[in-house]
């Protein structure tokens, strides 16, 4: 039910069937991260409210009530369901979904893996802030 909700707004707000006819490369999705600034993240929050392209509101591993927890909640039940004890997160941007969750289950490794050095770095020293020594980040 989420998910039909979700893919009816998408329907709405874009041109999903031109999207899905163009010819993405992996150099396409690389120019666009690498120009893509903290400021263009911070505006895209002010206007369009929380997405997956932006920091969760509350600090890792606490959860957000707000409803900005969808994504790892559900990653969380596949990870329970299956008892992983590796988990590999591969697009992982800044890492937030993944420090996340490395904060909730402290004995399961984390992987992200991700086309930019620069949302390794990012994500590492995230890592490394926040003692998450259960989630490393690459390119």
């Amino acid at each position: 039910e989420t998910l039909s909700k979700d893919m009816a707004i998408l329907k709405r707000e874009y041109d999903v069937d031109e999207i899905l006819e163009k010819d993405y490369s992996p150099d396409d999705t690389k120019i666009y991260y690498a120009a893509t600034t903290d400021r263009n993240y911070q505006l895209l929050e002010l206007f369009v409210g929380p997405s997956l392209h932006t920091k969760m509101r509350a600090q890792y591993p606490v959860l957000d009530l707000g409803g900005h927890t969808r994504q790892p909640t559900l990653v969380l039940k596949e990870i329970a369901s299956i008892d992983a004890q590796r988990v590999l997160e591969v697009g992982f941007g800044r890492g937030y979904c993944t420090l996340y969750l490395a904060g909730l289950l402290p004995d399961v490794r984390f992987t992200g893996v991700d086309l930019l050095p620069r949302h390794a770095e990012v994500a590492q020293a995230a890592a490394a802030r926040g003692g998450y020594t259960n989630a490393t980040f690459t390119y």
